[in-house]
């Protein structure tokens, strides 16, 4: 039963990244189709804020909150290897990261759907929002990135799971450690793309191998 968490847990983070997607390229394509200047996607997020906090909501605090007890399952898998510590931490931090992000900018867009000032001085306000809100989970995948390529080298030493997604995690991990660097921030699209797959497959070996989990995890 517990190892069937796991499996949920994995399972609904990659739903998480479904709803983003799904979301983002229907209700709101708006925002990425390149066709509001910078008063009328300020006017969009104020005219829909009630809908893009929920949506943030989902995919950034929900997410984090889930992320922390899948991180203690893997530690705990894991736990007799040295890299597995610093693998946590990282994955900690990235939830913590992840849901401030999130809480950012539900905070933010509520004040300034609340402000009494000219147009230009929202926009400073809102573009300082948003860099502060990218940074730490929206736009670099950096601690995602270190924690699944960790998870990629402890399993591939283990020789826990099957060698196929042991080295799809070194991958991932890869790209996600390319986000930091500015000519590759397009990779960020792409690391959570790729996530998906790589939760609802971590989802099917815990719920495969229960069994075995349940004594090593749990």
């Amino acid at each position: 039963m517990r190892t069937k968490r796991s499996a949920y847990i994995s399972f609904s983070l990659a739903c998480c990244y479904i709803i983003g997607f799904v979301c983002l390229f229907t209700f709101f394509n708006p925002l990425i189709d390149g066709q509001l200047d910078k008063k009328e996607r300020i006017a969009y997020y104020i005219s829909n804020k009630l809908s893009l906090q929920f949506w943030y909501l989902s995919i950034y605090v929900l997410f984090g909150v889930l992320l922390i007890p899948l991180v203690s399952m893997v530690k705990n898998l894991f736990k007799k290897y040295s890299l597995t510590d610093y693998a946590s931490i990282i994955g900690y931090i990235w939830a913590a990261f992840v849901m401030a992000s999130g809480f950012i900018f539900t905070v933010g867009i509520e004040k300034i759907s609340q402000m009494k000032v000219n147009m230009e001085s929202i926009y400073v306000i809102f573009t300082t929002i948003q860099i502060i809100q990218d940074a730490l989970g929206g736009g670099v995948e950096l601690l995602g990135g270190i924690w699944v390529f960790c998870i990629g080298v402890i399993a591939l030493k283990s020789k826990y799971w099957n060698k196929y997604f042991n080295v799809f995690s070194l991958l991932l991990g890869a790209i996600g450690l390319l986000t930091v660097l500015p000519f590759f921030y397009g990779f960020v699209g792409v690391f959570g793309i790729l996530q998906i797959i790589w939760f609802i497959w971590l989802g099917l070996l815990f719920w495969k191998d229960q069994k075995y989990v349940s004594t090593q995890v749990l």
